[in-house]
């Protein structure tokens, strides 16, 4: 992926995950007297099927993390479990961002002016 593509993606993923927030924060605060709890797990890259016969899979993206590999299922539903526990029950309208640090910018690749 070239610069002026993750540019591009970099724009489109804060289009939806700004849209999706707000979502879930406005059900969280209408839904929280009847006692739901609502938030969202926002994932990066992650390892699936979807990368199969992909060159280089998911993997050609792991020089981008600061944990320096991509995520796995097990990195997903290990947040959405903690967030379905009681350890959770004080924690509604959040976005947890399952990224393996991508949005610090900590990475050498994302030091630019083109990021939030």
């Amino acid at each position: 992926m070239g610069q002026r593509e993750l540019e591009r993606f970099a724009g489109a993923a804060v289009i939806v995950t700004g849209g999706a927030h707000g979502i879930g924060r406005a059900c969280a605060a209408w839904l929280a007297e009847e006692g739901v709890h609502i938030n969202i797990v926002a994932p990066a890259t992650i390892r699936t099927r979807n990368w199969q016969g992909q060159e280089g899979g998911a993997d050609r993206f792991r020089h981008l993390y600061p944990l320096a590999r991509v995520g796995e299922p097990e990195d997903v539903a290990a947040a959405i479990a903690f967030l379905a526990s009681s350890d959770a029950a004080w924690i509604i309208g959040h976005t947890l961002p399952v990224d393996g640090g991508l949005m610090t910018g900590a990475r050498p690749e994302f030091q630019g002016d083109w990021l939030p």
